[in-house]
């Protein structure tokens, strides 16, 4: 607390005076509130505030003036305390009743406490408070009642084993002050348990309808079964569910058996008569329930099929073998019901109560236990149905789409979700999505149709591609060939859009889509991986068409070409070129170990564009040319070096170099929109100045199969004559015109 100075000072009879020395003075306090602290050589003597001081004002303060330790003189001096004076005390306790320690409402859950701890606050006239509780000031007793109750150590108050009382009355003084204080607590003990019993499983609402009747469940030899809970009453009316620390007995398991422990428990119907179940908590022993088990039935009311983690427009999708798992919810004419018939209802088989069939199992099946597997695609929405088991008329159904989603490498054809094609107007839009889990550099896929069904009118690129592309129409009419081709594509993931192909309906019908991946080439964790031809799995499917006079080819196109800008829109910019883009151990390989031979370079076959000699040539031969391309870019390989065959094989337009020029016929050879020229003669013996001798050109033309070309082709040439006055004359062949400089343009 505060302290202060305590200064002497000495009055002689020849009325001068003196400062006393505060070694020569013996300070000592006449009140409990201050106590003294004698002076020194270089400091005064002190009084303090001492711990427990009041208000005061008074001659609290003795001084004298020693000399020799005789006294000369002393004197005392008024003080004044100037602290706030005590007005109130107030007695708390954080435990709002007690119980006795053997009571069991002082067992978990209930939890009443069996001591409790006494705060005591003095309150004070400027507003500040001080906790007294440890303050030796501050007695804590309880009045003769409790004494036989409960017990007091310090400030905590503690009940008795024997305790009866209904009240603690604690007694709080502080006699310093003049203040004392008492506090009541009640005191509880338990005073009912008893059982309740709901339906078992749970469901919203359960909880308040008892189920003193367990009843059989429809024609199933089969009870209900229900979920005791305990509740715990105490002397203040209080009530407790202490069901989780409680164990059940039934007096006649053979009628109703007991399983689980606490909320686990549960009552099981085993045959027809009555049972009494007892909780036990705490050691306390609950009032009997008496429950009925009885052979009438509750009849199922209502029956409600769901699927878990079907996608949008209710698809079922994946690879071939997915399977998605059921909720049936099954509601009786009792009011009580299965929120899910396969959680936890686990003593009635399924096929007792319920069956599943499903309209195309070939496509999707649905098991005896309600789980849907993934077969294949279907060109219409299926219907799953579960049945009762005990009244055929009772079912409830859903339908879903069966659509399969490409696995890594295989092809995806028609839409994504919902059935796999649908018809708008006179129009099938047929999407082309690529699983590639590497990034894709390379690609050939053949679509089939059925041309008496289909036109395959036109076909755009789809949004996840922008390397080098082709598409090729009606070559023959039920085949549609998409090739694509980027050394440097960053393109990867489940589902690449590389085209959009659209089918114009010529007649209606169930008519079959599905196709080939002829090549696939990607990079994964810089990789490269080729994949086998194989037939496309997931894009293989029906479609059901009808002609129309609905909306036309040209709306649905500039729908999906609006889409798509959209999509390119939103894609991050192409990367440069760099050396890894294309640097793979096998090309690079070919290019050093074979490609760059100058001799001895033999051809192993007499296919044109085959770069790999697998005595193919496909999209994967034009990915290798881009490879060369890029290589010679970058001047990490040379042309010139390359063998004689390779070179001849990489100058598809016949100009004695590679370029892009060579690179794009290559492309356009695989897709069968170009063919490579083979071979190229003429016969002009019969050309003489002044006659009418004919000229002959004759140019070989072989396809990507090597295969020389006689139909659905045509050639154009340039034929240099210096007499352009006089027009040529045709036997076979036509004209174009002629040229700029005058020569003839025959095709």
């Amino acid at each position: 607390g505060d302290s202060a100075g305590v200064y002497g000072y000495a009055t002689f009879s020849d009325g001068t005076s003196s400062v006393i020395a505060s070694t020569d003075l013996v300070v000592t306090s006449l009140t409990d509130s201050l106590y003294a602290i004698q002076g020194g050589v270089s400091q005064p003597a002190k009084v303090n505030i001492a711990f427990g001081a009041i208000y005061g004002c008074d001659e609290l303060v003795r001084l004298e003036w020693k000399v020799c330790d005789l006294v000369v003189a002393s004197d005392t001096a008024p003080v004044f305390l100037n602290l706030p004076l005590p007005i109130g005390l107030t007695i708390t306790s954080p435990q709002a009743r007690l119980t006795s320690p053997v009571d069991q409402s002082s067992q978990a859950p209930v939890s009443v406490k069996t001591s409790a701890t006494i705060t005591a606050t003095v309150d004070y006239d400027s507003g500040a408070a001080a906790d007294f509780s440890l303050d030796a000031r501050t007695t804590i007793t309880l009045d003769a009642a409790s004494q036989t109750c409960a017990t007091v150590l310090h400030r905590t108050v503690s009940m008795m084993d024997n305790a009866t009382c209904s009240e603690i009355t604690v007694l709080v003084a502080v006699p310093w002050y003049g203040l004392a204080q008492n506090l009541t607590l009640p005191v509880v003990y338990l005073k009912q348990l008893y059982v309740y019993a709901t339906p078992y499983p749970t469901y919203s609402g359960s909880s308040s309808k008892g189920m003193g009747t367990l009843h059989k469940i429809d024609c199933t030899a089969h009870y209900q079964h229900a979920t005791p809970a305990a509740y715990a009453i105490l002397t203040d009316a209080t009530q407790y569910t202490v069901t989780s620390a409680t164990s059940f007995t039934s007096t006649s398991p053979a009628v109703i058996s007991t399983s689980g422990v606490g909320l686990g428990s549960r009552l099981r119907g085993t045959s027809v008569g009555s049972a009494t179940i007892t909780a036990t908590w705490a050691e306390a022993l609950s009032e009997p329930f008496e429950v009925v088990v009885t052979d009438d039935e509750v009849a199922i009311s209502s029956l409600q099929l769901a699927t878990n983690g079907l996608s949008g427009f209710d698809t079922l999708t994946g690879v071939t073998g997915t399977t998605k798992s059921t909720r049936v919810q099954v509601i009786f004419d009792d009011g009580t019901q299965f929120t899910n018939f396969f959680t936890r209802v686990d003593w009635i088989p399924t096929s007792d109560l319920l069956a599943f069939t499903s309209s195309t199992p070939t496509a999707a099946s649905i098991s005896t236990q309600g789980v849907i597997t993934l077969h294949d695609n279907h060109y219409e929405y299926i219907t799953m149905t579960v049945i009762s088991a005990c009244d055929s008329e009772m079912m409830n159904a859903r339908t879903m789409a069966a659509n399969l989603a490409a696995g890594v490498g295989d092809v995806d054809l028609g839409n994504k979700l919902g059935v796999q094609f649908d018809q708008a107007g006179d129009t099938v839009e047929v999407p082309v999505r690529i699983n590639a889990d590497g990034l894709l550099k390379n690609f050939q896929i053949d679509i089939d149709i059925d041309d008496s069904v289909f036109e395959a009118a036109a076909c755009d690129m789809g949004a996840q591609w922008t390397g080098m592309w082709s598409c090729t129409l009606n070559d023959p009419a039920n085949k549609v060939t998409i090739i694509g081709n980027d050394a440097d594509s960053a393109f990867s993931g489940s589902e690449l859009e590389v085209a959009i192909i659209y089918l114009t309906v010529k007649s209606s019908a169930l008519s079959p889509i599905g196709g080939r991946v002829v090549e696939l080439t990607q990079y994964v964790n810089g990789v490269g991986s080729r994949a086998d031809s194989s037939v496309i799995v997931a894009g293989d499917g029906f479609v059901n068409v009808g002609q129309t006079n609905a909306r036309r080819l040209s709306a649905v196109r500039d729908v999906r070409r609006l889409q798509q800008a959209l999509q390119l829109a939103a894609m991050p910019q192409r990367r440069q070129l760099e050396a890894s883009a294309f640097a793979t151990e096998e090309i690079i390989r070919l290019v050093k170990t074979e490609w760059q031979m100058t001799s001895d370079c033999d051809a192993t076959n007499d296919v044109l564009g085959d770069l790999d000699g697998d005595g193919l040539f496909t999209s994967y031969d034009v990915f290798a040319a881009s490879i060369v391309f890029n290589g010679i870019a970058l001047n990490a390989v040379s042309y010139e070096a390359l063998c004689p065959v390779i070179q001849l094989r990489l100058n598809a337009n016949l100009d004695a170099s590679f370029g892009m020029a060579d690179l794009r016929y290559l492309l356009l050879t695989a897709a069968r929109k170009l063919h490579f020229v083979s071979n190229v003669n003429t016969t002009a013996d019969a050309v003489v100045a002044g006659s009418t001798g004919e000229l002959g050109f004759f140019v070989t033309l072989r396809n990507s199969e090597g295969v020389a070309v006689t139909s659905q082709v045509g050639i154009r040439a340039e034929i240099s004559y210096l007499a352009s006055e006089s027009a040529a004359v045709y036997s076979v062949g036509s004209t174009a015109g002629t040229s700029p400089t005058g020569y003839w343009l025959p095709h």
